[in-house]
């Protein structure tokens, strides 16, 4: 079976044929289209009608004039037969009585013209010889031509001409019915609207304003009335539920969002709680630092500068005698030097640096460099790249605290062969970088472990920045990346 559907072209026409009713209401469309069914309806039935009343009609006149043309002939074919004209008249004379006929003519076998009769006042040419015996209707007249028979034998022809008003007059009355019955319908769509109306169109419309309501105001306690037919009642009521459900929702939804963000003003509050504990504790962090700094650089390398002289004197005393323990107290001595250069070191690694000068950053990284190497004996380098000096002192100092860690970690726990410092200009933002080529990082660290990578967390919070600590792919080692902004930003 080969299933056909109309083209896109012809479904566009169609859709135009019906889009025009959207310029009318419901009302006016119901109104409309019963006005149009029966009125067209009516047309329909009054036009079969009128045709059937012409056929009928026709029928009616072919015969009657049959028979008249029959009736005539019989009167006129002994006259015709004898030759008598006189006689012929005289009897076509006769259809005088017979309003409806307008002219009526006598021909012999031989188609001359015996007799002729012409109602007065009448318009319409006398009727032609026609030997087909076929009724002939014309504009408001109709003619026919029968044989006169005389004995069995036809001796003649008669030709009548009869006019048509009766039928004119009967369509007229047809199309004034018609007009009638259109205008009845008319009336009659008038009030079959106003019932619908109040049947289907207005529950339409008072559910169309409720929806535009809704939607414009966004009240979900609207209701529509359920009224008219009952599909349109049960349409109201299915619109009235679904009310109801969208009202509970967006209440429910209401009530979830206002808990949602009275917990979001909790977790916030104990986010600034917990960054300013954060804070806290680095503060605390940083001033014991500067503590056993200061400690160190006061007490112990003021004590081991003191042991120092006294291996000096004790050296001097022992070359004076020539005793061969001198040299062990030069030794002695060398190893307290040391131990006062690394005391030095170490206390200033843990004094707060002047990074609020130009480069102070710059300069406290090729220092902590430096110490490393000095310290540990691990080559440390130190390279920037860009203006990449903080505007702010936190910052810088967090950042600076944040590479003293993982260098340190890095010297602990990497083995390294060496270790790499950087610092970078990343568009608004300054990035540093610490890697080294030790053993790398493990996969899982120790609960015991970690406290310097949690410490490094904290410092990187505490001031916006990105922390970020991986194992390195190829060389082995660890990468510990910071992005920080220029400046901290207050919550």
């Amino acid at each position: 079976m080969v299933l056909k559907f109309g083209t896109t072209a012809s479904l566009r026409k169609e859709a135009r044929g019906v889009n025009w009713l959207r310029h009318f209401n419901l009302r006016q469309q119901l109104t409309l289209l019963i006005t149009l069914s029966c009125g067209g309806a009516l047309l329909v039935v009054c036009l079969l009608s009128l045709f059937n009343d012409w056929m009928r009609y026709r029928h009616d006149v072919a015969r009657d004039l049959e028979l008249t043309a029959n009736l005539v002939g019989a009167g006129v074919a002994p006259g015709l037969a004898a030759g008598d004209a006189e006689s012929v008249r005289a009897t076509l004379r006769q259809l005088q009585a017979d309003s409806s006929i307008l002219a009526a003519r006598v021909f012999t076998r031989d188609d001359r013209m015996v007799a002729e009769y012409v109602r007065a006042g009448a318009q319409t040419p006398p009727p032609a010889l026609s030997r087909d015996g076929v009724p002939v209707f014309t504009a408001g007249t109709v003619h026919l031509s029968r044989p006169i028979m005389l004995g069995g034998a036809p001796v003649g022809m008669i030709c009548l001409r009869a006019n048509n008003r009766k039928w004119a007059a009967a369509a007229r009355e047809h199309i004034i019915n018609l007009l009638l019955a259109i205008l009845g319908a008319f009336l009659a769509a008038i009030l079959l609207g106003r019932y619908l109306q109040r049947r289907v169109s207005l529950p339409v419309s008072e559910l169309l304003e409720t929806a535009r309501a809704v939607s414009t105001r966004h009240d979900y306690t609207l209701r529509v009335r359920p009224q008219g037919a009952a599909e349109l009642a049960a349409l109201a009521q299915t619109f009235n539920t679904m009310l109801a459900a969208i009202g509970e929702r967006e209440q429910a939804l209401r009530l979830a969002n206002v808990e949602l963000e009275h917990n979001s003003r909790q977790l916030e509050e104990e986010l600034r709680n917990r960054r300013r504990a954060e804070q806290q504790v680095l503060a605390v962090s940083d001033r014991e630092r500067h503590r056993i700094g200061q400690d160190l650089h006061d007490g112990l390398c003021q004590h081991l500068t003191g042991t120092a002289f006294a291996c000096k004197v004790l050296e001097d005393k022992l070359r004076g005698r020539n005793l061969p323990e001198a040299d062990d107290a030069a030794e002695i001595g060398e190893l307290v030097e040391t131990a006062i250069e690394q005391a030095r070191q170490t206390a200033r690694g843990l004094l707060p640096l002047p990074l609020d000068t130009e480069h102070g950053l710059e300069s406290a990284l090729h220092e902590l460099a430096s110490s490393i190497r000095n310290v540990f004996g691990v080559p440390c380098a130190f390279r920037a790249y860009g203006n990449t000096d903080p505007t702010d002192q936190t910052v810088a100092t967090h950042l600076y605290r944040i590479a003293q860690e993982a260098t340190h970690n890095a010297v602990r726990h990497g083995q390294p062969k060496r270790i790499e410092i950087a610092l970078t200009q990343a568009e608004d933002r300054v990035e540093l970088t610490v890697s080294d080529d030790g053993v790398g990082i493990p996969e899982v660290l120790p609960e015991t472990n970690g406290l310097g990578l949690r410490i490094m967390a904290y410092r990187a919070r505490s001031i916006g920045a990105e922390l970020a600590v991986r194992r390195r792919d190829r060389t082995g080692g660890t990468i510990v990346t910071c992005r920080a902004p220029r400046a901290v930003t207050e919550a």
